[in-house]
């Protein structure tokens, strides 16, 4: 069954028992305690992490670390979380486990939403000891992104490059910049960060969708049908479109200027947070939205961007995505 945002495929808010505002109470635990989902959660409220589950008390992820968390990347299996300013921890969910990433590890996207980073990828068990060799990427090239069969580069000239066994193919003059990768489908931009290009590997076809402003991140939804990015601006938005066509279906301010989620300067644009999640389903994008005295969590239709519900959370709110 589907529905704007109750049931357990969708992985988000119960439209039917809404939590309240929450505007009153400081105690990030309280504000989880008030978000009702129908399927399981990562929720981050005021700079802690919490797993949010139906009929479950909300779970609190690393307690004991000291500074305002954000999530970079989520999945049944493990999140990648950011503590401003620079530390990254990953954290497992199906097997508990807690790692901080070494200094020395730069994390690259992976397109199977695995933990990767420059000495491939990250043990499951939460180790990022150096276990395997820095990669050998061909000379004059770095890792951007891990794909299935292979790696996506850039050259010295900021060209895209993609490389599996034989000798690297370009896919795209430089300077190209990584926003997202899932499966076949890469989102990158240039320097000039007036068009979000998605290129499929599996057909060498790219999309070509204008940006209303530079891009920061894209997060593709898991149908492979859209993709959603954040823009660099004064405040903080976000921008659906429709890969089909190549148009844009909703823009939404989530935040007003400075009040937007972090960015950490070391970590990759396809890693940044971002204030939305899709549901399980790829039919809905959940985006939080904040204002001066009030926090909401919209749910828009994939196919034509318009608003399926609009609901009250949790007032210091800041990410809500579905595992």
């Amino acid at each position: 069954m589907v529905a704007a945002l109750t049931v357990a495929a969708t992985g988000c808010f119960d439209t039917k028992s809404s939590p309240p505002h929450a505007s009153s109470s400081d105690d990030p635990a309280s504000a989880a305690t008030s978000l009702r989902v129908t399927a399981p959660a990562v929720a981050v409220i005021d700079g802690a992490v919490f797993v949010v589950s139906p009929n479950q008390p909300p779970r609190r992820l690393i307690r004991d670390v000291k500074g305002s968390a954000q999530v970079e990347e989520a999945s049944t299996e493990s999140i990648l979380v950011g503590v401003i300013p620079i530390d990254q921890i990953v954290i497992g969910l199906s097997t508990p486990f807690v790692d901080r990433v070494q200094g020395g590890l730069s994390l690259i996207p992976d397109s199977l939403n695995r933990k990767w980073s420059n000495y491939g990828e990250l043990d499951p068990g939460g180790s990022t000891r150096y276990v395997l060799s820095p990669l050998s990427a061909p000379y004059n090239t770095t890792a951007v992104a891990k794909l299935s069969d292979g790696y996506l580069l850039t050259d010295v000239s900021g060209a895209l490059l993609r490389w599996t066994t034989a000798a690297p193919v370009r896919i795209a003059a430089g300077p190209a910049h990584v926003l997202g990768v899932r499966g076949d489908l890469v989102a990158w931009t240039d320097d000039a960060g007036k068009v979000v290009h998605v290129t499929n590997l599996a057909n060498n076809r790219t999309t070509n969708v204008s940006s209303p402003e530079p891009p920061i991140t894209a997060r593709f939804s898991p149908n492979g049908s859209a993709v959603a990015w954040t823009t660099l601006s004064e405040a903080q938005n976000v921008v659906l479109a429709n890969l089909s066509s190549g148009r844009i279906l909703a823009q939404v301010p989530t935040a007003q200027a400075g009040t937007g989620l972090y960015r950490f300067r070391r970590q990759p644009p396809a890693l940044q947070p971002v204030p939305f999640g899709w549901s399980a389903d790829g039919t809905q994008l959940l985006v939080v939205e904040k204002s001066t005295n009030a926090t909401r969590i919209e749910a828009l239709d994939a196919k034509s961007g318009q608003r399926a519900s609009l609901v009250p959370a949790p007032l210091r709110l800041q990410q809500l995505i579905p595992l």
